[in-house]
């Protein structure tokens, strides 16, 4: 007798490749693995519409037709490099030679990818293919690591809107991520143009302010699916929690105006291997203290929000 195969998350894997036209798959022959450790949470909706009554004396519900399908996951993943941000910003150029250098900006229009999400298993996976993914929101997270686990890594998360799904055989081919992925240790962060080092933990938001239901079409060929998305405001916000040794950032909250000086947030595992955000018009949000801790260090949560920012990564891929 054998033991039963359960689906594994440590089994799972996650693919994506560009798309040329919105919502139509490309092969994914050249697809690829965002990075380590990677968790999709899905909300996949049916949208059923109530059919209360037929005609029959009956206080419950007829029956549920289909409606509008909803497909929205979160993905977080480790990061290796930064390519993912081809989703979220413009690229306006890529340039070099192993290094190479990609400026991103924000731009009016965003591109659009086809993922395959694999549950591996030997005689019944589960694996997706979508389509029309767009992300919505993207954020970075970094916290100081203490002793061992998975803690002190730097951790993305997206919001993915899709517009429709098919299931499919497991793609062929390998598929894998090459580096180590970015840690807490790697950060460095410059306010008002000075670099701030008892820092905690971080946090940096972008939102391209997306509703799915501004793009749901009462249109026959569309189906249950959406239209093209529709992005509005691009926001920006963070927040670094921060040990206190004086009135340093409590100070740049009672300007309350936008901060002067370079403000930066880099993440670098060496010259080749490099991101960096550089923001602008960046405004402290919440006084950066969080109360009295009679039994320690008192610490604030520098809240942020910022109206601009640019983008400048290096690393070995030619061409994100």
């Amino acid at each position: 007798m054998s033991t039963q195969e359960a689906l594994l998350g440590i089994r799972e894997r996650f693919i994506e490749i560009e798309e040329n036209t919105y919502g139509t798959p490309p092969a994914f022959t050249n697809a690829r693995v965002p990075g380590n450790n990677i968790n999709i949470t899905p909300t996949f909706t049916q949208g059923f519409q109530e059919v209360l009554n037929n005609g029959t004396d009956s206080r419950t519900r007829n029956k549920l037709i289909a409606g509008p399908l909803g497909l929205s996951y979160n993905l977080d993943f480790f990061p290796t490099n930064w390519s993912m941000l081809k989703y979220v910003f413009d690229i306006d150029s890529e340039t070099g030679s192993d290094p190479y250098t990609h400026n991103l900006s924000v731009g009016n229009t965003l591109k659009s990818f086809s993922s395959e999400w694999a549950n591996r298993h030997s005689t019944d996976p589960f694996i997706y293919q979508l389509y029309g993914n767009v992300i919505n929101k993207f954020t970075i997270d970094f916290n100081k690591a203490s002793g061992e686990g998975r803690d002190g890594f730097v951790k993305c998360t997206t919001n993915i809107i899709a517009q429709d799904y098919s299931e499919e055989t497991l793609e062929a081919g390998s598929f894998t991520v090459s580096g180590d992925p970015f840690q807490y240790r790697h950060s460095t962060v410059t306010l008002a143009g000075n670099e701030i080092i008892p820092i905690n933990s971080g946090q940096l938001q972008f939102s391209q302010g997306m509703n799915p239901n501004d793009f749901r079409y009462a249109n026959s060929g569309l189906d249950r699916t959406i239209g093209t998305p529709i992005v509005t405001n691009f926001r920006i916000t963070g927040r670094f929690n921060l040990n206190l040794f004086g009135t340093t950032y409590s100070d740049l909250w009672k300007l309350a105006t936008a901060l002067t000086g370079s403000n930066t947030l880099v993440f670098e595992q060496s010259a080749s291997n490099k991101i960096t955000f550089t923001l602008t018009g960046v405004y402290v949000e919440a006084i950066p203290h969080s109360g009295t801790n009679i039994e320690g260090t008192n610490t604030g949560d520098f809240i942020f929000t910022a109206s601009g920012v640019t983008v400048t990564a290096i690393d070995s891929i030619d061409n994100w």
